[in-house]
């Protein structure tokens, strides 16, 4: 019975505590979830399950923002530039009238590796596109999402 009588106190103060945190102009959700489950107001299983629905969510976030794989940038179309202009498809795109890769802004040059990507048709140097590529299956200028068997630029 001792017990119970310290017990209420202490969650008394708690409570104070978890609304002063509230108020305060250094309100920090860390600081009144703490309160709460040292209060045995929230349990651990509660606390298990939020820290697993924020897991899931980062790995949705991750499987969305992957990039593509080794086997999959080889797939993907390489052009080997026969004069100093813009690969072909690229340059007949309304979107792409430069004559340089938007990612180190370099002219492209006679015997230079390039990559088409295929939704878009921009041309980037194949060392400058290959790490973007890596990180996130998606054009660095339009956003268009990159399919790695999908290889849908003609030759003009």
């Amino acid at each position: 019975m001792d017990y119970v009588r310290s017990f209420i106190p202490f969650v008394a103060i708690c409570c104070f505590l978890s609304l002063v945190c509230c108020f305060c102009e250094g309100y920090d959700s860390d600081d009144v979830d703490d309160l709460l489950r040292i209060s045995g107001f929230v349990t651990d299983e509660a606390e298990e399950d939020e820290v697993e629905e924020e897991e899931e969510e980062e790995e949705e976030e991750e499987e969305e923002n992957r990039g593509l794989s080794p086997e999959e940038l080889r797939v993907l179309r390489v052009d080997v530039l026969e004069d100093d202009a813009v690969p072909t498809a690229a340059s007949s795109s309304s979107s792409s009238s430069s004559s340089a890769c938007c990612i180190c802004m370099e002219e492209f040059h006679k015997g230079d590796r390039c990559r088409l990507l295929p939704p878009c048709r921009h041309a980037f140097h194949l060392d400058c596109i290959d790490p973007w590529l890596a990180l996130a299956a998606t054009c660095p200028i339009c956003r268009a999402f990159v399919e790695p068997g999908r290889d849908s630029i003609p030759d003009i």
